[in-house]
């Protein structure tokens, strides 16, 4: 499993697959700052659900199993939100709705409470450096580096 640190508090939005990644455009440099998390058999990680978090492709010839579990409050207002041509709709969400096949083609028969005022934001290269904190300049990594090398030495 791979995550991005930190980046729960990139932006906070609505989720289904309808609805565009805010890494959406920018998929290759979001990997090259992602970092792996081992664990071993029995482990578990307990994360941000807004958290980016990924697993590479299982080029193994065995089965990777792996098990999720979600923790919600005793009586929580269940939504499901629905990207319509460009507008989220917000509805009341049904326990098991969101395991059948119908969650993913539409909100069938769930009660619309509203359209939400979202913008459905997608991250460009600039915009991202800038939340992790790269510097535009490659430039700069030399210089590190060098001082880094001054620090051990001297």
């Amino acid at each position: 499993m791979y995550v991005l640190p930190k980046s729960h508090e990139y932006a906070r939005g609505y989720r289904h697959v309808t609805i565009p990644s805010i890494f959406g455009q920018i998929y290759d440099a979001v990997w090259s700052q992602m970092i792996p998390v081992h664990l071993k058999a029995g482990e578990a990680i307990v994360f941000d659900h807004a958290l980016g978090h990924a697993s590479k492709p299982n080029a193994a010839n065995t089965v990777r199993i792996a098990a999720t579990h979600s923790l919600i409050s005793r009586n929580p207002e269940m939504r499901f939100y629905w990207n319509n041509n460009g507008v989220v709709e917000e509805f009341v969400g049904e326990n098991g709705f969101y395991n059948t096949e119908e969650a993913k083609t539409g909100a069938g028969d769930l009660m619309k409470i509203r359209d939400v005022d979202f913008e459905m934001k997608q991250f460009n290269q600039e915009e991202f450096n800038t939340l992790i904190g790269v510097e535009k300049e490659v430039v700069q990594k030399p210089k590190f580096r060098k001082n880094w090398i001054q620090r051990i030495f001297h």
